[in-house]
């Protein structure tokens, strides 16, 4: 009944192709804990000059071309190859160099390489025109969670607890992430590095509670300025990503970043306060 995923992907699913709604529920955290990055031995210690250079992608609808707004906004042409690893190959293929850069999160990613000796150039969006605004949203299908607000309402009253307790206190917190993390892949290979979990906590409990105590509504300006943002700088067309895509419903990324992603879709087809809410906290 819930996801994670960052406010473009919500977004996503209100525009063409046809399917089933989602709603943002939730903020994770309440600000963006992302970057673009580079190694700082390539001398890419700056946007533009990702121009000509391979970044490792995730494959998202919007991606592309926030990354292309972004190296424009910082005076580059923006055009760059986009790669498409495996999604849980992303960071090492950059490690090993494969790509020039890669959207991480200061918490996880780059506090792996610290802890290896490993310098990065960390770009943040905004520092560079892109009201990025969320890195995670909590969310769901529309529908289903009309069908059982009590049962979202409950489940958003205990995520806020745990993340209050969280905040407060980050040791804590990061023992018992590890250790329900041990339980649920017992029998596979997974592994974690206590230290990186460890100061992983510490930097991204800051991002867990507003300044008015409270964790988890989401910023409606914010989400209204990204929305307005994606709208402004044509990224709300119908057509949406694929690796085999069918005409009049999906294109390369190569043609939503640099050919035809579609037409646009106008303002007033898609609704933020229906995409965004708070309604199911209970305050």
């Amino acid at each position: 009944m819930f996801a994670i995923g960052p406010a473009e992907s919500v977004i996503s699913y209100s525009l063409p192709p046809e399917r089933p709604r989602m709603q943002a529920i939730g903020a994770l955290l309440q600000d963006d804990a992302t970057c673009i990055a580079t190694l700082k031995s390539s001398g890419i210690d700056r946007p533009a000059k990702l121009d000509g250079q391979t970044y490792a992608s995730y494959a998202a609808r919007f991606e592309g071309r926030i990354i292309k707004c972004m190296i424009q906004y910082d005076g580059g042409k923006g055009s760059f190859i986009e790669y498409v690893p495996d999604k849980l190959d992303t960071w090492g293929i950059f490690l090993e160099g494969k790509t020039s850069a890669a959207w991480i999160f200061n918490h996880w990613e780059a506090t792996d390489a610290t802890l290896k000796g490993i310098e990065l150039n960390k770009f943040r969006l905004k520092d560079y025109g892109v009201p990025y605004g969320f890195s995670l949203l909590l969310f769901g299908c529309k529908e289903e969670l009309e069908m059982d607000p009590e049962l979202a309402s409950a489940f958003l009253r205990a995520c806020e607890k745990g993340f209050q307790e969280a905040a407060k206190d980050d040791v804590a917190a990061a023992e018992l992430f590890m250790t329900a993390v041990s339980k649920e892949h017992q029998h596979d290979s997974v592994s974690l590095v206590p230290e990186q979990v460890r100061e992983s906590q510490k930097i991204i409990g800051k991002y867990y509670i507003a300044d008015n105590g409270k964790w988890g509504r989401i910023c409606k300006k914010k989400a209204q300025t990204l929305f307005d943002w994606l709208s402004e700088n044509g990224l709300l067309t119908t057509l949406m990503q694929s690796r085999s895509p069918v005409p009049g419903v999906s294109t390369t990324l190569d043609e939503l970043r640099d050919g035809d992603p579609g037409r646009p879709v106008p303002t007033e087809e898609v609704n933020p306060d229906e995409i965004f809410t708070n309604k199911y906290f209970s305050e």
